[in-house]
C-alpha cells in the first residue's frame, strides 16, 4: 500500500536528523581525535597535498623540530631546508606516491632544532599514508620519536664490548708472546755455558737451565725448592742461606762466590748473582739467578801474582847484582887511576911525552868508566827506593840559571846557542834542591849530546794550576814515534849509531823520571824525528 505524504515526510526528516547526528558525532571524533594527536607525547605530524603541507603538528614534535617552532601551514623543505640531500623530503614524495608505508629506525638527521646550528639527532621515523573516504592518498602522518640518547648508549655499550675484546685479544697476544718469549729465554739459558736459574718471589727455586744439570749431575726432582743445597760445601752453606734469606727479606741483589759440587765429585768456585724482577709497584716478583765458574779467573790471577813476585824477585836480584858489581869494580878502577897518577908524577921514574899523551888517555877512560858505574849505582838506589828525598820551596828562576851556568861552556864548545826563558815572577817549585839540579843537567846534558853543530836549545818554564812545567827543548835529530815510550826504560838506548859516539849505558833518562815522581812530579816527551825534542819536568807548585 503506497505511503501518504505526511509519511514520506516523516521518514525524511528521520534521515536528515540521522544524518546530522552522524556528522556531528565524527566531528566530535575528529575533534577527540585531533586532540589525542596533538597531546600525545609522541611526536606525530599529518602533511596533506602533494606539497606535504603540514596541517596538524602536535606539541611534541614542535618541540623536536625546533624547540617548540610551529610548522603549521609550511612544507618540510621549507620548514627544514637543512635536510636537503639527507632524503627525508624524498621520503615523503615515495609514501604519497606510492601509498606505501616507510620505517626508517635509527636514522640519524642532521638539522638546526633550536637555532644554534645543525646538530646529529637520531630518530626512529614512520611515514604513514592517510587516505579519503574513496581510498586514494591524500597525506602522509609521520611519526618521529627521538633515540638520540637510546643510540648514545648503545653505542657506548658496543664501544665498551669492542674496547674489551680488543683487550681480550691483546691480552691472549701478549700471553702467546710472553710464552714464545719464555720459550725462547728457556733455549738461550740452555744455550749459554752459565749455570742459570729462575725462583718465586720466596725463593722457591722453580727453574734450572741444562747447564745446571750437566754441571751438577742431578735431576729437576733433586733439585726442585731448596734442593740446592745438596750440592753446597756444608762449611759455606750456612752464609749462603743467611745472605739469600737478607736479599728475599729486603729485595737487595744477591752476590757472593762459594763452592759447587760438581757430577765428579769435585767442588769449584762460583761468582753467584741473583736479581730481581719487579712489578710495576716495585715489588718483587721473581728472582733470576747465575752461577759463573771463576776457577779460570782464580788460576790466571794466582798464576799473574806468582809471575809479578818472580819478577820483582829477579828485579831485586838484578838490583843487587849491580850494585855489587858497581862495588867490585870501583876498587880496580881506583888503583887504576891511582897508578896513573903515580907514573905521572916520574916516582917510577922519568915518562916520555908519548908515555905521558898515554897516562892522560888511561885517566880519562878511568874516570868515564868510573862516571857510568855511578850511573849505576845511582839507578841501583832509585830503583830500590832507597833515596831521601828533602823536600823544600826551590824557585825556578834561580835553578834554570844555576843548570845554565854548568851546561853553557859544553854547548858552546858543540857551536850550539842556549835560550833560557823568563819564568813567571815568584814561580817556586816544591822539590829537592840538588835532586832537580841533577835531572835538569841530564836534560841539558843529553840536548847538548844529541843537537848538531849550529843548533839551539830552548829552556821555558810555566805554572799549570796546582803545578809547575820546566820544559827544554832542541833542534837535535829527534826520537822515532815508535821508540818514544821506551826511553825512560833502563839500559834502553834509542839509537845505538847515534850513542856509539857519547858512550853510556842508558839510564840518565831512568834515573831523571824515577827523580822527578818521587818529588810528586814527572818527566814526559815529545819528540819529531829530524826536528828535535822536548822533554817537560812537571813538579808540585810550593
Amino acid at each position: 500500500m503506497p505511503r501518504t505524504t505526511s509519511e514520506g515526510d516523516g521518514s525524511g526528516r528521520e534521515a536528515a536528523a540521522e544524518r546530522a547526528r552522524l556528522v556531528a558525532e565524527l566531528a566530535t571524533e575528529r575533534e577527540r581525535l585531533r586532540s589525542v594527536v596533538l597531546h600525545t607525547p609522541a611526536p606525530l605530524a599529518l602533511t596533506e597535498g602533494p606539497d606535504h603541507r603540514f596541517t596538524l603538528v602536535n606539541e611534541a614534535y614542535k618541540r623536536i623540530s625546533g624547540g617548540g617552532r610551529d610548522v603549521t601551514g609550511l612544507t618540510p623543505r621549507t620548514a627544514f631546508p637543512e635536510l636537503a640531500g639527507s632524503g627525508i623530503h624524498e621520503v615523503f614524495d615515495q609514501v604519497y606516491a606510492t601509498g606505501e608505508p616507510w620505517v626508517g629506525p635509527e636514522t640519524l638527521v642532521r638539522f638546526d632544532r633550536d637555532g644554534t646550528g645543525v646538530m646529529d639527532t637520531w630518530f626512529d621515523l614512520r611515514f604513514e599514508p592517510v587516505r579519503n573516504a574513496e581510498g586514494r592518498v591524500v597525506g602522509v602522518l609521520n611519526l618521529a620519536v627521538e633515540v638520540t640518547e637510546q643510540v648514545g648508549a648503545r653505542r657506548a655499550v658496543e664501544e665498551l664490548l669492542a674496547r674489551s675484546e680488543r683487550a681480550r685479544a691483546e691480552a691472549e697476544a701478549a700471553r702467546a708472546a710472553l710464552a714464545a718469549s719464555e720459550v725462547q729465554f728457556r733455549m738461550l739459558a740452555d744455550a749459554i755455558p752459565t749455570l742459570a736459574w729462575t725462583a718465586q718471589a720466596d725463593g722457591y727455586i722453580d727453574w734450572y737451565n741444562a747447564r745446571w744439570y750437566e754441571y751438577t749431575g742431578t735431576t729437576p726432582e733433586q733439585m726442585e725448592g731448596w734442593g740446592w743445597q745438596s750440592v753446597h760445601d756444608p762449611a759455606a752453606l750456612p752464609d749462603v742461606i743467611a745472605r739469600w734469606q737478607a736479599s728475599i727479606a729486603t729485595g737487595a741483589v744477591f752476590e757472593m762466590t762459594f763452592p759447587l759440587r760438581g757430577a765428579d765429585g769435585q767442588f769449584r768456585p762460583f761468582l753467584t748473582r741473583v736479581v730481581p724482577l719487579r712489578d710495576a709497584s716495585g715489588r718483587v716478583v721473581r728472582w733470576v739467578g747465575t752461577n759463573a765458574d771463576v776457577t779460570s779467573e782464580r788460576e790466571a790471577r794466582a798464576a799473574a801474582e806468582r809471575a809479578q813476585a818472580a819478577a820483582e824477585a829477579a828485579n831485586r836480584a838484578k838490583g843487587e847484582f849491580l850494585a855489587v858489581m858497581s862495588h867490585e869494580l870501583r876498587t880496580p878502577l881506583n888503583a887504576i887511576g891511582g897508578y896513573a897518577e903515580l907514573l905521572e908524577l916520574g916516582i917510577r921514574g922519568p915518562i916520555t911525552d908519548a908515555q905521558r899523551a898515554d897516562l892522560a888517555r888511561i885517566q880519562a877512560s878511568q874516570k868515564h868508566l868510573l862516571g857510568l858505574i855511578n850511573q849505576v849505582l845511582n839507578y841501583t838506589r832509585v830503583d830500590a827506593g832507597a833515596v831521601r828525598y828533602d823536600l823544600a820551596r826551590v824557585p825556578l828562576a834561580d835553578a834554570l840559571v844555576g843548570a845554565e851556568a854548568l851546561v853553557l861552556p859544553q854547548a858552546r864548545a858543540r857551536g850550539l846557542t842556549l835560550a833560557l826563558g823568563e819564568c813567571p815572577p815568584g814561580l817556586v817549585a816544591r822539590a829537592d834542591p840538588d835532586k832537580l839540579q841533577q835531572v835538569l843537567l841530564n836534560l841539558l846534558t843529553n840536548a847538548v849530546k844529541f843537537t848538531e853543530t849550529g843548533g839551539e836549545l830552548h829552556v821555558t818554564c810555566a805554572e799549570r794550576e796546582a803545578q809547575v812545567a820546566i820544559a827544554v827543548a832542541d833542534t837535535g835529530v829527534g826520537i822515532a814515534a815508535e821508540k818514544l815510550a821506551s826511553i825512560f826504560e833502563p839500559f834502553v838506548q834509542v839509537d845505538q849509531g847515534l850513542t856509539r859516539q857519547h858512550e853510556g849505558v842508558g839510564l840518565g833518562l831512568a834515573i831523571s823520571r824515577e827523580l822527578a815522581r818521587g818529588m810528586g812530579g814527572d818527566l814526559t816527551a815529545e819528540s819529531t824525528p829530524g826536528v828535535g825534542s822536548t822533554f817537560t819536568l812537571t813538579l808540585p807548585r810550593a
